[in-house]
């Protein structure tokens, strides 16, 4: 609805002109709160979004159904490039044509893929597995076939580091860069020193997924900018909207009324993300005229 009315800017675009630090989201009103904020592209989190649908951990239980209905919701109303977390594809190569042609269609800017075998799950957790060198590469080879001649990129992601070690990992970025992809991404690194060699050791762009609660390590924008990383992702939607939920259905519950949830509210009171606008529709169509281009 509102992306319609505003030139999309495509992910590689972005990343052309300087660093991209982009938070990770899960539905439409969490990418249109991070579009009000001003950030300039969007992460769709794999985990996030499998558990806001299941309610439960990363562990494989997303489809793919739910995955393109979630990608649909926040293209219709966010304007910002978003990188979709694809998972393992949804198969093998031909599994991930098909995830691609979606991608396509439904407006997503850049996917990134992994390596881990199916049933996956989420990237900091003990107990993944990795496929063999020569299928991950088939699944780039097979994005890539289906992204030419369109402004979807590729993001490789190997969860390699953490079974088969930096080598591996460096081995398996290096390849998926010949292979096709634009971006390379090595999940979970787990220090400083891995995260120096690996921007040293591997060309062109690096995606580097800020996880801080997980095996990332608490390192600034500015410090994986000088590493060599491009592209930073980072997780803050879910926590926050857990957090404020706990924290305000505590007092509602406690007081047995919403006064406190309303009186705290009043961080975006001009945005579409506000109570007024998502409850008065004269402030709404306010905000429909003042973002709508003539």
């Amino acid at each position: 609805m509102f992306a319609k009315k505003e030139e999309k800017k495509s992910l590689k675009e972005l990343l052309e002109v300087g660093p991209v630090f982009a938070p990770c989201v899960y539905d439409a009103i969490s990418a249109r709160m991070a579009y009000d904020l001003g950030f300039t592209a969007t992460c769709l989190s794999g985990s996030e979004t499998a558990r806001t649908r299941s309610g439960l951990p990363d562990i494989g239980l997303g489809t793919f159904t739910e995955l393109c209905t979630t990608i649909e919701h926040i293209t219709s109303i966010c304007p910002l490039p978003m990188i979709v977390d694809v998972d393992t594809g949804w198969g093998n190569e031909y599994n991930v044509m098909r995830t691609c042609e979606r991608i396509v269609a439904s407006g997503a800017k850049a996917i990134h893929l992994e390596d881990q075998k199916f049933p996956k799950r989420c990237g900091h957790l003990a107990g993944k597995e990795v496929i063999s060198r020569e299928e991950y590469i088939r699944k780039i080879r097979a994005a890539h076939e289906i992204f030419k001649g369109t402004d979807v990129i590729i993001i490789a992601r190997t969860d390699s580091y953490n079974i088969l070690g930096i080598e591996e990992a460096i081995w398996r970025n290096n390849a998926a860069i010949e292979a096709g992809a634009e971006v390379s991404f090595t999940e979970a690194i787990d220090s400083v020193k891995a995260m120096e060699e690996i921007g040293r050791r591997v060309p062109g762009w690096k995606m580097f997924g800020m996880a801080s609660y997980g095996a990332s390590p608490k390192v600034t924008f500015k410090d994986m900018v000088d590493m060599g990383f491009n592209l930073v992702t980072f997780h803050w939607t879910m926590m926050a909207m857990v957090t404020g939920m706990i924290a305000y259905g505590k007092e509602c519950l406690r007081n047995k009324n919403n006064f406190y949830a309303i009186d705290h509210a009043k961080y975006f009171k001009d945005s579409l993300s506000s109570p007024e606008a998502l409850t008065d529709l004269k402030k709404w169509e306010e905000y429909v005229a003042k973002v709508t281009l003539k």
